[in-house]
């Protein structure tokens, strides 16, 4: 398993984070998944690829070859071979995960994380890989009854844009209340990279880690890992 996850931001932000996936591409070929922002004002999927070839193009000398996939039912597992890498745009969490589930895209990516293959998650696309995805539960308009996420950080869950303000931990204290786990709270100019094994941070940011299992204070004020810093799972 490889994952990049990122806390969101401009392509400034995620700079260091993109360059990294994009160093691990033997063929600088990666599928392209903007489903989240599906009917945003102001948003278009041509706008959509226009950005992602902008913040990729600037990384290498050789344009990378990105595929844009808007249609998650059309795709099945040959095609998804014929790619080094997925990258999964923000948007919206509880629409880009229920159009996975809709169109049964969540085992075929699940299947390709397992094959060892990177995969890139951009703000909702990174909370999509968490237990569960009510850390922005207020992006839940239209009342899905479900906040599942695919589970694939041994039980924590992610937040992104996160600003470490007293208003922001106390609702991850809450959330972790709520749940069993914990929460990696990932400000923009953040990002990790997650293997089997370790998580290393990447950016200018530290990234926070909340857990229900730390000892000491009642008020978990989440761990802080800093930048180029490794956690071995």
């Amino acid at each position: 398993m490889i994952l990049f996850l990122s806390g969101g931001g401009n392509s400034k932000d995620s700079k260091e984070l993109d360059k990294r996936f994009l160093d691990l591409l033997p063929n600088k070929k990666f599928l392209y998944i903007p489903v989240a922002l599906e009917g945003e004002q102001n948003y278009s999927y041509r706008k959509c690829y226009e950005w992602i070839k902008d913040v990729f193009s600037i990384l290498t000398s050789n344009s990378p070859n990105i595929t844009m996939l808007t249609d998650l039912a059309s795709a099945n597992m040959d095609f998804l071979k014929s790619f080094d890498a997925i990258y999964i745009g923000g948007g919206n969490t509880y629409k880009l995960i229920g159009r996975m589930a809709e169109s049964k895209f969540n085992k075929l990516l699940l299947a390709f994380v397992k094959n060892g293959k990177p995969v890139y998650g951009g703000s909702a696309g990174a909370i999509i890989f968490g237990k569960s995805i009510a850390t922005v539960e207020e992006e839940n308009v239209n009342n899905s009854s479900s906040d599942q996420g695919l589970n694939l950080l041994k039980g924590f869950s992610v937040k992104c844009h996160y600003r470490n303000t007293k208003s922001e931990v106390d609702l991850i204290n809450n959330f972790i209340k709520q749940r069993n786990g914990g929460v990696f709270a990932l400000p923009e100019q953040t990002g990790l990279i997650i293997t089997n094994t370790s998580i290393e941070v990447v950016g200018n940011k530290p990234a926070y880690v909340f857990s229900n299992k730390r000892r000491g204070s009642a008020k978990n004020i989440g761990k802080l890992i800093r930048t180029g810093s490794f956690v071995y799972l």
